[in-house]
């Protein structure tokens, strides 16, 4: 009986974990900017903490887009100053910076645990360091 209650319940957190899992086509490369607009690839590689969590990413104000673990998008945005941050319970840290015409941009998502509550963070990338992480983590999350 204790044997049918265990599977029983490992099968119940597997099917949930299983639902947390970042869905779509694994990164193969950068699309460059139009010409008149900027784009910025945001991405969370994969951790064990925070990873039930699908972030809110919100852009001056507005939500959106939301990352889920092992995750990337490309948001296509206008050029000018954007201030960049996440959504959810836990502290919010943004990162703001001004978009130019035509540039591609990268963003990591993460998240520090603290001794009461995380914080997510958002931080601005080199595009080397981002490609590679990129390459090795993360499934397209952008809407159709």
């Amino acid at each position: 009986m204790k044997l049918f209650k265990f599977s029983f319940v490992l099968a119940l957190v597997m099917s949930v974990l299983s639902g947390c899992a970042a869905t779509g086509v694994k990164f193969s490369g950068v699309e460059s900017a139009p010409l008149d607009k900027g784009v910025v690839y945001f991405y969370r590689p994969k951790m064990f903490a925070g990873s039930a969590v699908a972030l809110a990413l919100v852009d001056n104000g507005k939500q959106f887009a939301k990352i889920q673990n092992g995750q990337y998008l490309r948001y296509v945005v206008e050029p000018g100053l954007h201030k960049f941050h996440t959504d959810t319970a836990a502290i919010d840290k943004e990162v703001e910076f001004d978009v130019e015409a035509g540039k591609v941009y990268y963003v990591r998502t993460g998240m520090r645990q603290g001794m009461w509550v995380g914080t997510w963070y958002l931080s601005r990338v080199f595009e080397e360091e981002a490609l590679a992480e990129l390459q090795a983590c993360c499934k397209d999350g952008s809407k159709p």
